[in-house]
């Protein structure tokens, strides 16, 4: 009898190649308008300019007394006292007075400058100071109107991720609310007659899912809305009622397992039934596998994009990183979605693999005596075990090739948990 070798029907491509698919598929999500005290996470839809100048009044940069220059040392009578906050009306400050005045708080009329404590002497007189050091310019230790930020600059450009202190930036300037991109909501489901929840019993044979969770978790921490589909046994019906379920639900749909050759992997099959897979292997080590398509919702007519991930636990969250965070992150906005690269010293030799990339879980750490980050491997990086993905910060991107790269070799890194 012949036998007939069993092979795949995808082509094996490369990982820059199923990016660039991957990211033209996307297009950018709703624009949707947000409290500047709320935008924390979002990524702005439009040039945000500064609605006031800041600071919008003149401010005194010292503890010290309000004065109008030129000023020559001397005995000052006092007219009052200047603190933050809404002050008393006082009487125009001339160049023989004085008014006492706290950081950051606003000049009072007439004065042009501050004269700091440091240069002052009690008289004895409360109605007067004894002033040791005048000023013949205008604007001593005083902060002028808009010199921090002038009305109407640019404070925050188009695609640009707002952070904590883009939040307080926009408040600084009197922005109460921006245009911003609506971040995509994203299904996730597990395939696996041999997945039960934590909490259960597992029988022989059985193992948790921690793949759903993993998942899950990363994508709360990037602040993306879930949709928790559970466990999906190996059956293609079953499989093909929860994309359809998600597909009405979530801009994003994730699978965790069922991508693989196996008799009851259906994921690829069902995909291929509901919409269009636009590669099914790549090549790359850990998650060979991983698997992206688009489909359309049947209601609204909008299209979702599916990623298909390993069900082994290391090439899943090494294919969520690779793949679904700039997914992600294109959607959401960013002009720049790819995680950013670093070039790192190995701090162990490894052995390369000959036959594809490598994405070696590695904790990167910053060398300040020579200005370069070093990478420590996890340890062994088997594509089921989940400890070498503990701590790590980075994956490092090592060629395929027949060889061992020595301690101290240079290469390129992605860091992961970026937030902006």
């Amino acid at each position: 009898m012949s036998q007939v070798p069993r092979s795949s029907p995808y082509p094996l491509i490369e990982v820059d190649n199923a990016l660039s698919i991957a990211l033209s598929e996307a297009a950018l999500c709703q624009v949707t308008q947000v409290l500047s005290k709320e935008a924390l996470g979002f990524v702005a839809a439009e040039h945000i300019y500064s609605k006031s100048p800041f600071p919008p009044f003149k401010a005194s940069l010292k503890d010290g007394y309000a004065v109008r220059h030129p000023l020559t040392p001397g005995i000052k009578q006092l007219v009052g006292t200047v603190t933050t906050g809404r002050s008393k009306e006082l009487p125009p400050v001339n160049c023989d007075q004085a008014a006492y005045i706290t950081t950051g708080a606003p000049l009072p009329p007439g004065a042009d400058s501050v004269i700091p404590v440091e240069w002052t002497l009690e008289t004895g007189d409360p109605g007067f100071v004894m002033i040791s050091r005048g000023t013949q310019v205008s604007g001593q230790e005083v902060r002028q109107i808009g010199s921090d930020i002038s009305q109407g600059e640019l404070i925050i450009s188009e695609g640009s991720y707002i952070g904590v202190t883009e939040c307080a930036l926009l408040i600084n300037c009197g922005v109460e609310t921006v245009q911003v991109y609506k971040r995509p909501k994203v299904a996730v489901f597990s395939t696996g007659n041999e997945l039960v929840e934590i909490g259960s019993s597992p029988l022989f044979g059985e193992v948790y899912d921690a793949n759903r969770p993993l998942i899950i978790a990363a994508l709360q921490r990037m602040n993306i809305e879930t949709v928790d589909l559970g466990i999906v046994k190996d059956d293609e019906a079953h499989v093909r009622g929860a994309f359809e379920r998600a597909l009405e639900l979530a801009d994003i749909i994730i699978t965790s397992g069922g991508v693989s050759m196996g008799s009851h992997d259906y994921v690829k099959n069902v995909l291929e039934q509901i919409g269009k897979v636009h590669f099914g292997r790549v090549r790359m080590k850990p998650g060979k596998p991983l698997t992206f398509a688009t489909a359309e919702s049947c209601k609204s007519r909008s299209k979702r994009f599916i990623v298909g991930l390993p069900g082994n636990p290391v090439s899943c969250y090494v294919c969520f990183y690779l793949l679904v965070v700039p997914l992600i992150r294109k959607l959401s906005g960013h002009s720049k979605p790819h995680l950013p690269r670093v070039q790192a010293e190995l701090l162990d030799p490894i052995r390369l693999d000959p036959e594809r990339p490598e994405y070696h879980r590695s904790i990167l750490q910053w060398d300040f005596e020579r200005h370069i980050y070093q990478a420590k491997s996890t340890g062994d990086q088997s594509s089921s075990r989940l400890l070498s993905a503990t701590k790590a910060n980075a994956l490092l991107i090592l060629p395929s090739e027949n060889k061992t790269l020595e301690k101290g070799a240079l290469v390129s890194a992605i860091l992961l948990e970026c937030d902006k």
